[in-house]
């Protein structure tokens, strides 16, 4: 099977209701149409049940990033990591203000990130990662790193978090000095630009039940 082929799923025949005597052609025409139909099913069904059948699926998924240098003015305090980029993205979407990423679907999405934190002071500084879904804490989300410097400390995490059609997740942070920042970084030959932060966001699986 060709991987530009595109599955489309079939209406189900409109079958007449039968006379009070038998009619053979009547009935071939029955047969015929319903044969028709089940084999463009087993077409269908062998395409999604394939090695590969995944590649007919569609789902919801974003890509975002931001291209500033994002600062704890005061330490200790929480900020939340914003994105004013759109990579790609199907259903999920940037929100206002701009730290705020919406999906449109109920379901359960990974969640991965990066971001490259910085210093202003060679001291060794705290910082913290996690998430917030519709303003609210998540349990368990947070994690902490060290850094020291002005050479970026990438944090990179991931997280599979269940939401509701409509609801936004935040990434937050924050750290124990306000010489700490997530650095963007200016192309610089062979290397291009490297965002302050990076996000996507794919669907895993529908609601739980």
């Amino acid at each position: 099977m060709s991987g530009t082929t595109i599955l489309r799923p079939h209406k189900a025949p409109n079958l007449q209701n039968a006379g009070e005597e038998y009619d053979r052609l009547f009935l071939d025409n029955q047969n015929n149409a319903l044969r028709i139909y089940f084999n463009q099913l087993d077409g269908y069904t062998s395409g999604l049940s394939d090695r590969a059948g995944g590649r007919f699926l569609a789902f919801p998924y974003g890509s975002f990033y931001d291209t500033t240098t994002q600062t704890a003015a005061v330490a200790n305090t929480a900020y939340a990591m914003t994105l004013n980029s759109l990579g790609s993205a199907v259903d999920v979407s940037i929100g206002t203000p701009t730290s705020r990423v919406y999906v449109t679907y109920s379901g359960t999405y990974n969640i991965q990130f990066t971001a490259a934190f910085t210093s202003t002071t060679g001291s060794v500084q705290i910082g913290h990662v996690w998430v917030k879904v519709n303003g609210i804490d998540v349990p368990n989300s947070g994690s902490s790193f060290n850094m020291q410097g002005v050479l970026p400390r990438m944090a990179a995490w991931n997280y599979a978090i269940p939401m509701s059609g409509g609801d936004y997740f935040e990434l937050m942070w924050s750290a124990d000095s306000n010489t700490v920042n997530i650095a963007h970084l200016a192309a610089a030959a062979p290397v291009p630009a490297s965002p302050s932060v990076s996000v996507t966001v794919t669907y895993i699986s529908r609601p739980p039940t």
